[in-house]
């Protein structure tokens, strides 16, 4: 899994994650090696988060930039609920491959959407709209809290303050629990003005 924390209202997404790569034994996390869970796809008007096992992301970018013929975050993850996890590279023994959220414009409400899909191997992916407001995955214990001493600081400090919390807080659980949560703090930021 990784971390993610994302502000989403209808004109603007901010998202951060991390960068650890990590695979898992009974007593540890092993590093793997570090990068971007989070990639841009402005032809389809949209940004792409993973969690889970990192190879699913980079499948969905070339899924996305080869196979599919859409102009928005709406067409984009039709298709992508159909097809995906058929052509996925076998890559895992694991049922439960990744969870990618997808935030973007569709082009039919001229709006800002946020969808889920959770990845399985051989079978269709599930899709789930997301409400607008704070996601964060894994949860954070004694979030309002946090955000009400950190009120005066802007949503790019907030969400850093919330990650290296959701940091401590996944550092406290045993090795086969954890996330693995790490590297930096990488922060994307979606705006749309609909005028």
């Amino acid at each position: 899994m990784s971390s993610l924390i994302a502000y989403l209202n209808h004109n603007q997404f901010v998202i951060a994650t991390d960068t650890f790569v990590h695979s898992k034994n009974v007593d540890e996390l092993d590093p793997v090696n570090f990068c971007s869970k989070t990639i841009y796809l402005p032809q389809h008007k949209c940004c792409v988060a993973g969690q889970g096992v990192a190879e699913v992301l980079n499948q969905f970018f070339v899924f996305a930039q080869q196979k599919v013929i859409a102009k928005d975050v709406h067409s984009l993850v039709n298709q992508a609920t159909i097809h995906f996890s058929y052509n996925l590279d076998n890559i895992s023994k694991f049922d439960n491959l990744a969870t990618l959220f997808v935030f973007g414009v569709n082009d039919l409400t001229n709006k800002m959407e946020v969808y889920k899909m959770v990845i399985q191997n051989s079978k269709p992916n599930q899709l789930q709209q997301i409400e607008f407001g704070l996601l964060h995955k894994p949860e954070i214990v004694d979030i309002e809290n946090i955000l009400k001493l950190n009120s005066n600081t802007d949503i790019y400090q907030k969400l850093a303050i919330l990650m290296k919390e959701q940091k401590k807080q996944d550092d406290l659980k045993k090795a086969n629990e954890r996330a693995g949560i790490g590297g930096q703090i990488q922060i994307t930021t979606m705006v749309y003005d609909d005028t």
